[in-house]
């Protein structure tokens, strides 16, 4: 009898993983970074593995500061490496919730020089599948 590969997995060592690891803020090139992947090179050369943290150069962005406000609140948000970002002294335009923000929400709104609100995170590729000069801005916020 064999036994599936999620029956084998130590639920109680997985925790004690996710919950360290999850101890830092792992920016690029910060030393909370290198202090994850030792925390990873430690536990993997505890297996048996042979590790080397490698450092090289590298293209790399940072997350900056957001505050998006609406009617006068301000609303949680949070910036993505490799985003444009705003002036200086902000974006101000009418914010349209288009949900999803799949093509057919972007059809069906005309949404030419709004903050578009969209539910979820971007994802790899997503503002190259815009429409060209479709919205001033896209927040996203978590589904």
């Amino acid at each position: 009898m064999s036994l599936h590969l999620a029956d084998q997995v130590d639920g109680t060592l997985l925790m004690r993983h996710v919950t360290t690891f999850g101890q830092w803020i792992k920016l690029s090139g910060t030393q909370e970074e290198l202090d994850s992947l030792r925390y990873v090179q430690s536990e993997l050369d505890g297996y048996g593995f042979r590790t080397k943290i490698l450092h090289h150069d590298a293209y790399i962005s940072l997350p900056g500061r957001s505050v998006v406000t609406a009617d006068n609140a301000v609303l949680g948000s949070i910036t993505h490496s490799f985003s444009q970002s705003a002036p200086r002294d902000g974006l101000a335009a009418d914010l349209i919730y288009i949900g999803a923000g799949s093509e057919a929400d972007f059809a069906a709104r005309d949404v030419r020089g709004a903050i578009v609100l969209v539910d979820g995170s971007p994802r790899p590729g997503y503002a190259a599948g815009l429409p060209s000069g479709c919205c001033r801005a896209t927040a996203h916020q978590p589904a």
